[in-house]
């Protein structure tokens, strides 16, 4: 089986502009940014293409092959893109533990690498060159790319990222993708995933530092299905789900509207609500969209979990109902 990478985004998750991270003067343009749609397989379905059988490492955890993308887009003229951070930041829906980046491609390049070339997937789930892998392996990727100098941090992390600096014979420009084989816990049901992209632009009086607004994160955020049988079955169903009118009251006891918003700005799974509260909801309207959103995104016991650490106290109250 072999996957082509695109020469340019093809799905778009996100379009727009970064916003300052620091200090900037102020008739700075901001740079236009693209980041791509995450692009997900599941181990088993990469075998069921391929034919052979992946040699995972001990322990049940879920593998699955995770490509993201973006693009640089020119910044005002006598500018130019210093380095660039691609983030993702890995959460499991469930199950307990940890989701973490098994490998990541590519590692390093300390040099400007030019034209097509292949990887493989080998059968320990690595990424390694064609002619060590890919006769054993059965899937091949394809890469029709320039990549600029490129370090990889986060091996064996739940927040890998890559950083990508300018070439001195070729700016920092244009469209990349990277690849990691994510590790999810055995019992997880879902993978959240947060995309985050920061660049730093050299206007040639400073570097200046930019990174994605927050009104973004509700476009770049996942729920991504796991595999949950050998074979690759997809996770589909949302797992046990609480009786929802005990959640609900739980909720109205433990927040008001203020401390509901400042609950979830805190924590990454559940900042992309902050965008969908209107500052004309009430307490109920805000507890709705977030039952709404756990319902969607497979997160009840992350918010359980969460709900039970910040008010103990209505958490008794009402433990022996929630699942009820």
């Amino acid at each position: 089986m072999r996957i082509v990478t695109p020469m340019e985004v093809e799905e778009v998750a996100w379009e727009g502009y970064l916003e300052p991270a620091g200090e900037v003067y102020p008739s700075a343009a901001l740079p236009k940014v693209t980041v791509g749609e995450p692009t997900w397989w599941a181990a088993g379905e990469l075998e069921a293409q391929t034919g052979k059988k992946w040699s995972a490492p001990a322990g049940g955890a879920r593998y699955n092959l995770l490509r993201l993308a973006c693009t640089l887009h020119p910044p005002e003229r006598g500018s130019a893109y210093a380095d660039a951070t691609l983030s993702a930041y890995l959460r499991p829906a469930g199950g307990g533990g940890q989701a973490i980046a098994h490998d990541m491609y590519p590692v390093r390049e300390t040099a400007e690498r030019k034209g097509t070339f292949n990887i493989s997937v080998g059968p320990d789930l690595k990424f390694g060159p064609v002619e060590a892998g890919v006769a054993e392996a059965g899937l091949e990727i394809e890469l029709h790319k320039v990549f600029p100098v490129v370090q990889a941090f986060g091996l064996g992390e739940p927040n890998p990222y890559w950083k990508f600096e300018r070439h001195s014979a070729n700016p920092l420009l244009g469209s990349q993708y990277v690849y990691a084989v994510v590790a999810a816990p055995a019992g997880a049901r879902a993978l959240r995933l947060v995309v985050e992209l920061v660049a730093t632009v050299d206007s040639g009086w400073m570097p200046m530092r930019f990174k994605t607004p927050e009104q973004a994160q509700a476009h770049i955020s996942r729920s991504l299905p796991l595999s949950q049988k050998e074979g690759g079955e997809a996770a589909v169903a949302p797992g046990r789900e609480p009786n929802v009118t005990t959640v609900r009251a739980l909720l109205q006891a433990a927040f008001s509207p203020a401390t509901l918003t400042i609950f979830c700005q805190d924590r990454p799974a559940f900042r992309p609500l902050v965008d969908r509260f209107s500052p004309r909801d009430g307490l109920m309207d805000m507890v709705a969209r977030v039952i709404d959103y756990c319902q969607e995104q497979y997160l009840w016991e992350e918010l359980l979990d969460e709900v039970k650490m910040v008010s103990p106290r209505q958490w008794k109250r009402f433990e022996g109902q929630v699942w009820g």
